[in-house]
C-alpha cells in the first residue's frame, strides 16, 4: 500500500472503532479493563504469513493461527490471527491501529479487524 492507502485503512478501522466503543459503552462494559484481544489479517503467500506472525511474536502478541485460505480461484491468501492481552481503550488508538496496519503492510498483509 501506499502512504494514502495506509492512512485510509486507519482511518476506516478508527471508524469502525467508534461505533464499537459506542456498543461497549451502551452495554456497560469496562472498556479499562485488560482483556484477550483477537485481531485478523490476511497475507499474501506463506512467506509473509510467517514473517508477520514472527513480528506479531515479538511484538506480544500469540499467533494461534497461521494457515492458507481455501479458496476457488487457488490464490495464495493466508489467514493469521493474533490475540493481545490489553484493554480495549489501547486497542482503539490511533497510534495501536497505525503500528499494526504498517506492520501487516510491511509483510503484504492487511488488517482485517
Amino acid at each position: 500500500m501506499n502512504e494514502k492507502e495506509v492512512q485510509q485503512t486507519i482511518l476506516a478501522h478508527e471508524n469502525r472503532n467508534s461505533a464499537l466503543l459506542k456498543l461497549f459503552l451502551e452495554r456497560n462494559i469496562d472498556t479499562r479493563a485488560p482483556r484477550d484481544i483477537d485481531l485478523h489479517f490476511w497475507v499474501s503467500g506463506e512467506a509473509g504469513a510467517t514473517a508477520l506472525a514472527e513480528s506479531l511474536s515479538r511484538s506480544g502478541f500469540q499467533v494461534p493461527v497461521q494457515r492458507p485460505t481455501p479458496s476457488q480461484d487457488h490464490s495464495d491468501l493466508w489467514n493469521v490471527e493474533a490475540r493481545i492481552r490489553q484493554s480495549i481503550d489501547l486497542t482503539i488508538r490511533r497510534e495501536f491501529i497505525s503500528d499494526v496496519v504498517r506492520l501487516a503492510d510491511s509483510h503484504g498483509g492487511v488488517l482485517d479487524g
